[in-house]
């Protein structure tokens, strides 16, 4: 049974955020270092950038130059949520090619570090450490964007096991800007261009893995219970992994532990309006138990609910699933495709800049069409974007105070519409699609 301080630090987990203010960084830019083999006079690094005040929230920044502003790739280590550094970006020959793919196409790099879970010590916190810290980092480089020299809305994402999970939950979760917190770095938006996983988890919500993943794993009618699961990974690191429990029962029976899985599930996430998703999932593992945390299965399921959910581009290299749809391009092409394409929309609430006048935009969720009323003001443009930045419908010259756009064409998701009236002022609202 969860205990009483338990139950309650559970509602706070949702909202997590530090309550420290942080000053402006500062970073120290100096060459890049020799390991990634640049003949870049410009290429420049900044490591152990503070995005709060653990040991682990910190980040190596990696630029073209200092001077402009750049779209960016963050990085997100593996190691289970138990340990991995963000300094593997020095040490690994892939990450280095990463480094200096990106950094020749004129693209920044940001590897990121992030709280981990207890390995051998009770844990009352959880996975959702480790995924709020890499939450907070995006949004801490996107508030201090032009300090950093990044672009805020041209960021994509790429991981690998637990980072590639958690790059995924950050890309298919609804935006979890705060636009009402006192904290301005938690006003900032969560929404990306692109994401790339590599032996991701396809879901945090281990009860799935019995119910879904590895139901009937061998076309045999066999599945894989949440008792085997619990074996291998042992009950103490399943326990740890949800903040402490005491029986696998406990999981799928205490109310706040089904909300805590539901949080943490990114199968249960996924909505159009989620960035294109790359996938690649190269274990050659036949039966669960020889690799129960990056079976191709988790990838499997990753494509197929990305597709069911209609999320506009995936594409996945699943070579123990017969599964090859990446038309030959790889991660980094990917990533530098999508990015090079994309304006992501970053604000996060319904404010007007300039004006106090009266702005409507009904009605929220729509249906077949919407209506834009900004009384006293004459209406010069309205652009509707894709929660990925790509524009879907533009009107401009426009002489009115009122107008009413048909929505047929677009498929159901979330929206941004920019209004802008002949004065110059703007505002940028979400919209459901229905």
């Amino acid at each position: 049974m969860l205990n009483m301080y338990k139950s309650n630090l559970f509602f706070l987990l949702f909202t997590f955020c530090f309550s420290l203010a942080f000053s402006q960084p500062s970073p120290s830019f100096n060459p890049i270092d020799t390991v990634f083999g640049l003949s870049s006079q410009t290429a420049t690094q900044a490591t152990n950038i503070p995005y709060g005040s653990a040991d682990r929230q910190i980040f190596h920044l990696f630029l073209p130059d200092t001077v402009g502003t750049y779209p960016l790739v963050i990085f997100i280590h593996g190691g289970g949520f138990t340990g991995g550094n963000p300094g593997t970006v020095f040490k690994k020959s892939d990450r280095i090619e990463e480094v200096k793919y990106f950094l020749d196409n004129g693209i920044a790099y940001a590897s990121v570090g992030y709280q981990v879970i207890e390995e051998f010590l009770p844990d009352s916190v959880g996975v959702i450490k480790c995924l709020n810290d890499a939450k907070r980092a995006l949004q801490f480089i996107r508030y201090y964007a032009n300090e950093l020299h990044i672009n805020p809305q041209q960021i994509g994402l790429i991981g690998t096991s637990a980072g590639a999970g958690t790059s995924v939950w950050l890309a298919t979760h609804d935006d979890m800007a705060e636009p009402n917190s006192p904290d301005p770095i938690s006003q900032q938006s969560t929404r990306v261009c692109a994401v790339v996983a590599g032996g991701s988890q396809s879901t945090y919500d281990i009860y799935k893995w019995e119910t879904q993943i590895y139901q009937d794993f061998d076309g045999q009618g066999t599945n894989f219970t949440l008792d085997s699961i619990a074996e291998i990974m042992s009950f103490f690191r399943l326990s740890n992994f949800y903040g402490g429990m005491d029986s696998l029962y406990e999981m799928v029976a205490n109310p706040d532990l089904i909300q805590y899985r539901e949080e943490v599930d990114m199968l249960g996430h996924m909505s159009s309006d989620d960035p294109p998703l790359f996938i690649y999932s190269q274990s050659g593992a036949v039966h669960p138990s020889d690799d129960v945390l990056h079976h191709s299965l988790h990838g499997l399921e990753l494509q197929r609910t990305a597709i069911a959910a209609g999320i506009s581009e995936v594409k996945a290299f699943i070579p123990t699933q017969s599964i090859e749809t990446t038309d030959g391009e790889d991660g980094m092409q990917f990533l530098l495709r999508n990015l090079t394409s994309c304006a992501t929309a970053t604000g996060v609430g319904s404010e007007v800049n300039g004006s106090n006048a009266s702005v409507k935009i009904y009605p929220n969720p729509a249906r077949g069409y919407f209506s834009v009323d900004w009384s006293n003001n004459q209406i010069e443009e309205v652009a509707v974007y894709s929660f990925t930045g790509k524009l879907m419908k533009h009107l401009e010259d426009l002489s009115t105070s009122s107008l009413t756009l048909s929505t047929t064409s677009l498929p159901a998701g979330m929206y941004i519409v920019h209004v802008q009236n002949q004065a110059g002022d703007t505002l940028s609202k979400k919209l459901r699609l229905e």
